[in-house]
């Protein structure tokens, strides 16, 4: 018989039924915390192992009683099986986890519930409010588990038929009410479970009779989780999607008896991060109206939302002002983000209906008053206000701002320094220049990217005078032979010789700097020779970076057509290589900057007025590296051929764009239609200025039925034709055909809604 000794030093034996097993050297588990020799484990009794206790030790009142009742009402609800098995125990215990979030809805809202009803009413509505979150927990954790044997499962099949809301509405009020009544939990959730992306427009069309409070708070959430999933990837689809969605909060918000329902913050927090700023702040408003609480996170949302427009940020700026009012720290994480967004602005164009420096003085406004609320801006703050001013054409406050944050202790950084060199060079102002560098110092910025800025200005300063000059001259593209000196004076010649097929060092042996560079040339270059000359480093090694703009300058100054289709050829060759020391500096560059060169390349053809065959050979490069996943699938089942690596960049919406409108220049409307096709295949969505690009193409051939189309498919894909447009249509001298066509289509589009509406 063995004996222990208690806290006060008695000894006693310890035989069997005595706290012990006589037999077994292993100690009895602990009834209470279900711990053996762990806190995190449980002793099976049938197995005799030891298993994983993942239920929580404790919960924020200090016992684990209520969160083990929870799990035990869950495996009850929802019949789920205990499996006696360590494995087994954890499949369980995850399969009862994920009900706990539709558990604790269920819980919250009962607890509302049942202060709306008399006595009489509550033994229905609990039976009727527990047979719906039952359904729902089954929707929404395992369908699978809803077999087809299941009475509700295709109730809501012949709605579904129906193609709108306003159709499926007509249908519904044709039932009686009681019916209606009746039917709403099962046709609701049939719909959630077959057919989740037309959840809005079946809650939409059955509001009458009104369904219960939480089955409608309920519906909304998955509506807002499932739209967060699957939001649509084109603007037309995000606009239609966003209209659908603040339809949907405005009949429920306003139409809804005051106390009938308690929306989920959760669902105004997704509706929010989702929905662009003009929708956020209908829905933002909708809320104020109504005098619906906003959380604190949920508020935040919003705020984010709201301050990526300039006409929204005002709202975003009082969110966040009356959060900080109400005791908020503005200093921590959470706000860094929504106080960079609200101190940026997107440089504003002439037709915004803005003030040019409205950018500016919000944000020197805004950030004013946080800072009166305690806001200790950081570097990324800093940045994006300085970023503000220099797009509001306010570079010499915002160089002078710099540096005052630099001397008050702010450490600034590279991104900084980048922000306001790029100002300063598209300035053209040599002074300026000279002061930006002067902010790269004080950000201590690294050496080779500051060598690449003063590089990227002589190069950037080039581009912008040969565009600008009518009659472009030969030697407005001489700009390699300089940008080469500047280089070799700091730089390895060695990975720039292995992108180029010209000896480098007989190109540093031709004429003086001076002698090759148009006067706008020689001013950006004056301020790139004195910074390299007092910059004194020893010999560095280029980065990707440096080696693009060394190589872009390289293309574009090429003075032959056929030259461009030699570099072309051998920088595919080096692409394409596999080296087997050393680095694929070729491939650097596609991995770090993507179609950069190719474009670059494209870009050259172009000015040279190569053969449509030329370019396409380029093109074609990059199309078969990227085939869409269901081209690239081998039709031949049987067949082991490796498949190559990708080398090629992907074409971008820039490649295409430039490709489509100089095409359709040159009266290859069958070419360009077919690079439309391309561009469709490979997911790559047209912007505002493909748009235009493809209207004026058409309209200078003055071809009028593809203009007009091309107008209504700028429409229907959400976009607001501006100035730009305006103009490229003005180029057809047949506007009134033109105008006469689109009244046409549109008298036919509207017969044919009003047509869709009445079925």
């Amino acid at each position: 018989m063995r004996e222990s000794r208690s806290q006060d030093g008695t000894k006693h034996k310890l035989g069997q039924g005595q706290g012990g097993y006589k037999s077994r050297k292993i100690k009895k588990p602990n009834r209470n915390t279900g711990s053996l020799n762990t806190p995190n484990s449980r002793f099976n009794k049938k197995s005799r192992k030891i298993v994983p206790n993942l239920l929580p030790e404790r919960t924020s009142d200090g016992t684990t009683s209520s969160y083990r009742n929870a799990y035990a009402i869950i495996r009850r609800r929802w019949n789920i099986p205990v499996e006696r098995s360590p494995t087994g125990f954890q499949k369980h215990h995850e399969r009862t986890a994920a009900y706990l979030p539709v558990f604790s809805q269920q819980y919250k809202q009962w607890g509302y519930l049942r202060h709306q009803l008399s006595e009489s009413e509550l033994p229905d509505a609990r039976r009727a409010f527990d047979r719906w979150y039952r359904r729902l927990g089954f929707v929404l954790i395992e369908p699978h588990r809803v077999k087809g044997r299941a009475s509700w499962r295709g109730e809501a099949s012949w709605i579904l038929e129906y193609p709108s809301a306003p159709a499926m509405c007509s249908a519904w009020t044709k039932l009686d009410v009681d019916e209606r009544r009746r039917s709403w939990p099962g046709l609701m959730l049939s719909a959630m479970l077959t057919s989740p992306e037309r959840a809005a427009d079946v809650l939409a069309a059955t509001m009458s009779p009104l369904p219960p409070g939480y089955a409608i708070t309920d519906v909304l959430q998955f509506v807002a989780q499932n739209s967060a999933r699957h939001w649509p990837s084109s603007h037309r689809e995000r606009a239609a999607r966003a209209d659908e969605i603040v339809h949907l909060m405005e009949e429920i918000l306003v139409h809804t008896p005051k106390g009938h329902m308690r929306p989920s913050q959760l669902t105004f927090g997704i509706f929010a991060k989702v929905l662009p700023p003009s929708h956020t702040k209908e829905l933002y408003d909708m809320m104020k109206r109504e005098d619906l609480e906003i959380h604190e996170n949920t508020a935040l949302h919003f705020a984010s939302t709201l301050s990526k427009k300039l006409e929204y940020k005002h709202v975003a700026l009082e969110i966040i002002l009356d959060m900080a009012r109400k005791g908020a720290n503005l200093n921590e994480a959470k706000f860094t983000s929504v106080i960079t967004s609200l101190l940026h602005s997107q440089r504003q164009k002439p037709t915004d209906g803005t003030s040019h420096d409205s950018g500016a003085s919000f944000s020197k406004k805004a950030l004013e008053e946080l800072m009166e609320q305690g806001l200790i801006p950081n570097v990324i703050n800093l940045t994006a206000f300085l970023e503000t001013l220099c797009w509001d054409g306010e570079l010499d406050e915002a160089i002078r701002l710099a540096l005052l944050f630099s001397e008050s202790g702010a450490k600034l950084d590279s991104r900084t320094f980048n922000t306001v060199f790029k100002a300063a060079k598209e300035s053209r102002d040599p002074e300026k220049m000279h002061q930006a560098l002067d902010v790269a110092k004080a950000a201590k910025a690294p050496i080779v990217s500051v060598l690449n800025n003063a590089l990227h200005a002589v190069f950037y300063s080039s581009e912008v005078e040969r565009r600008e000059t009518p009659t472009p001259k030969p030697e407005g593209r001489q700009i390699f032979e300089p940008l080469l000196r500047l280089y070799a004076q700091r730089f390895s010649l060695e990975p720039l010789q292995w992108l180029l097929p010209k000896t480098l060092p007989l190109l540093l042996a031709k004429s003086t700097i001076q002698d090759d560079c148009i006067p706008e040339q020689r001013t950006a270059l004056s301020v790139a020779q004195a910074f390299f000359k007092e910059t004194q480093v020893p010999r560095l090694q280029p980065d990707v970076t440096t080696l693009s703009i060394m190589l872009r300058a390289y293309i574009l100054s090429l003075h032959h057509p056929y030259e461009v289709v030699s570099f072309y050829e051998y920088f595919k060759m080096k692409l394409e290589s596999d080296e087997g020391q050393g680095i694929n500096y070729a491939r650097a560059l596609v991995t770090k900057h993507r179609s950069l060169i190719h474009d670059t390349v494209v870009l050259a053809m172009l000015d040279h007025k190569l053969s449509t065959r030329q370019l396409l050979h380029v093109l074609g490069d990059m199309l078969r590296d990227n085939l869409p996943a269901k081209a690239a699938q081998s039709e031949d089942l049987h067949s082991v051929e490796e498949i190559p690596k990708s080398v090629h960049p992907a074409p971008t919406l820039f490649t295409l764009s430039i490709l489509i409108s100089r095409l359709l220049l040159r009266k290859e409307k069958m070419v360009a239609t077919q690079l439309m096709d391309v561009m469709r295949e490979h997911g790559i969505e047209p912007n505002l200025e493909t748009w235009n690009a493809m209207v004026k193409g058409y309209a200078v051939l003055q071809d009028v039925p593809q203009t007009v189309s091309m107008l209504q498919r700028l429409e229907a894909a959400g976009y607001t034709p501006d100035n730009n447009t305006y103009k490229a249509f003005g180029r057809l001298k047949n506007q009134a055909q033109a105008l006469k066509l689109m009244d046409s289509i549109i008298r036919q589009n509207e017969a044919r809604l009003a047509q869709e509406v009445m079925y």
